[in-house]
């Protein structure tokens, strides 16, 4: 199995990875519904500045604890890392506390909202030794893994720049309009 793949022997033996989820907005719920089916990782709390989205999501995915407070989740001891699904003002920030409490860090997209802060978040994950990870939806996609094996196994030129679209198979829910 590949770093990204495990068996289910594999995820027997690994330790359990205990997250804390920052937003419980749309991306926050689509994260912590895929995190509630990993193997090996389990959440134990989530916070949303409105206290009863947290309250209602950790009522739905029978997580212990909620809260209104990112920092609760950052300060949380029994935290290994965190998912920052927050406003993007906030991500570069709260980046930079979890480093600093040695949480590892998974973000959404994007990790800051200007280069100056972004280098400053990946910094101080770099020099607390903690792994940090932007989530690309694309990133996993088969057509986009698909123009990376072309690249690398030279069945096309040397790229110099690679425009896609693409889209969702769905549009958001109506609530997330309303």
């Amino acid at each position: 199995a590949s770093a990204l793949q495990m068996t289910a022997e594999e995820a027997e033996t690994k330790d359990v990875i205990k997250v804390g989820v920052i937003g419980m907005g749309r991306i926050g719920l689509v994260h912590l519904e895929a995190i509630t089916k990993a193997p090996g990782v389990t959440p134990v709390i989530v916070s949303n500045p409105t206290v009863s989205k947290a309250e209602a999501a950790a009522k739905q995915y029978n997580i212990p604890r909620f809260s209104a407070e990112a920092m609760d989740v950052i300060n949380d001891p029994e935290v290994d890392a965190v998912w920052i699904c927050s406003p993007s003002s906030f991500h570069a920030e709260q980046i930079k506390a979890a480093a600093a409490n040695g949480k590892h860090v998974f973000c959404e997209k994007p990790l800051a909202t200007d280069l100056g802060e972004t280098v400053e978040a990946i910094n101080a994950c770099n020099e607390a030794g903690v792994k940090l990870m932007t989530g690309l939806q694309r990133r996993f996609d088969f057509n986009f893994q698909r123009v990376q094996e072309a690249i690398a196994n030279k069945e096309v030129g040397k790229a110099i720049q690679i425009k896609l679209c693409s889209r969702d198979p769905a549009p958001p829910p109506a609530s997330y309009v309303e």
